[in-house]
């Protein structure tokens, strides 16, 4: 298999766990093929229909903050950036201090200087970050 990126841990297993699913299923020789897919009326796939089926999958019971960043109040930019953030996605000074591009001077926070920036360090624990959601805490 060949990777534009590393894969982290987690992607690791899954591709895993899915490999070892598709080598455990043996196809019957005999029969035809067909497309079935029962989640909709007349066996067309849709995007909300694979949306409900993960959300069976992965959400049931209760359900974890990923599957939260999808609901429909949320703008659909603030959900793709809350979903880059939550799979380390966004280009962070340790990102781009890892691959090189910035030296470690240059990879702290720009709004604090006192960490390397980090997503979480971004969002949360940064001294000028936290002043501002204590201001928005207190308008809201």
């Amino acid at each position: 298999m060949n990777e534009r990126r590393t894969l982290r841990s987690f992607e690791i297993q899954q591709v895993t766990s899915l490999l070892d699913l598709l080598n455990s299923i043996q196809l019957c020789q005999t029969k035809k093929d067909v497309k079935v897919w029962n989640l909709t009326k007349d066996g067309t796939l849709t995007v909300k229909s694979c949306h409900l089926l993960l959300d069976r999958i992965y959400c049931s019971g209760v359900k974890p903050f990923q599957c939260n960043v999808w609901i429909k109040i949320v703008p659909p930019k603030i959900q793709c950036f809350i979903w880059l953030a939550v799979q380390e996605g966004i280009c962070t000074g340790s990102f781009l201090l890892k691959h090189q591009v910035l030296t470690a001077a240059q990879a702290l926070c720009p709004l604090c200087s006192s960490a390397v920036e980090k997503i979480d360090h971004m969002l949360i624990h940064c001294s000028f970050v936290l002043r501002l959601w204590c201001k928005i805490k207190y308008f809201a």
